[in-house]
């Protein structure tokens, strides 16, 4: 008898291949990079200028230097630093313009400003040199002790001849700063009187002993009349000095009973520690 036996189908697995889908659905998901480059630091400062008056007096409060610069092309920096012979001014000035009033005549400085942007990176530094004027020398403040070179140009009336040599001259100005008028005085001397300041000299009548003596040898008091001026000056202790002085001087004094004596002078001195 033959039997038949039914053959059945055998299914085939395929293997599926899994596609992970975007967000979006539309289609394979990436990772994207995002690069920061770093900011550029600022340039340097351009058409720095160093600014000095065009006359300085003799006042130490109008003594200054003012500083201008523009901006660094194409940047805005948060700040500057400004420095003058390497020591630091402003270490965050928000503006371009520095007045700079501790500054002293006939001085060299040298100033350097540096843009900074807000993360503190620096550009190059701008840099200036000045060398400052000076105020005239006739309006120094005329004061101090100074020691006098005395030479005479004439005499007569004297018993005995008068020669030249040094002496000390006193001068106390009348004003707390500046030139003005003064008070001449010889050390060791008795007698002192005012020397009225004209312009650039000084000028007055004096009553004082000096190198005249009485028929009997001794000392009076004779007349005095000055005419000097200051010939150099410079800075000492912050204020516009007189370091030098030039003149004349006739000295005259009547004697009783002997002839009317006079003697011409020219001095020159300098201003004594």
């Amino acid at each position: 008898m033959q039997v038949r036996v039914p053959i059945f189908g055998v299914g085939l697995l395929l293997g599926a291949a899994c596609v992970s889908m975007g967000s979006s659905g539309s289609g394979p998901s990436s990772t994207a990079e995002t690069t920061t480059s770093a900011l550029a630091a600022p340039g340097s400062p351009a058409a720095l200028r160093a600014d000095q008056p065009a006359v300085w007096r003799s006042d130490p409060e109008s003594w200054s230097v003012v500083l201008t610069w523009l901006p660094p092309s194409g940047v805005q920096p948060g700040s500057y630093e400004v420095t003058r012979d390497g020591l630091v001014l402003e270490e965050a000035l928000a503006g371009t313009r520095l007045v700079d009033q501790d500054v002293l005549p006939r001085t060299t400085y040298r100033y350097g400003v540096t843009a900074v942007d807000v993360v503190g990176a620096r550009g190059e530094t701008a840099s200036v040199k000045v060398v400052t004027d000076a105020p005239a020398v006739g309006g120094a403040r005329l004061q101090g002790r100074f020691r006098m070179r005395m030479h005479v140009l004439g005499q007569r009336g004297l018993r005995d001849y008068v020669g030249g040599g040094t002496m000390l001259f006193g001068f106390d100005p009348g004003c707390a700063d500046g030139p003005c008028d003064v008070r001449w005085r010889r050390q060791g001397r008795s007698g002192s009187g005012r020397l009225v300041r004209r312009a650039a000299s000084y000028h007055g009548e004096v009553r004082a002993s000096f190198q005249i003596r009485s028929c009997d040898g001794r000392r009076r008091k004779e007349r005095l009349s000055f005419h000097l001026r200051v010939a150099a000056a410079a800075v000492i202790r912050g204020r516009w000095r007189a370091t030098r002085i030039r003149g004349r001087l006739r000295e005259s004094a009547p004697a009783p009973g002997c002839v009317t004596a006079r003697i011409q002078w020219t001095f020159a001195g300098s201003l004594q520690a």
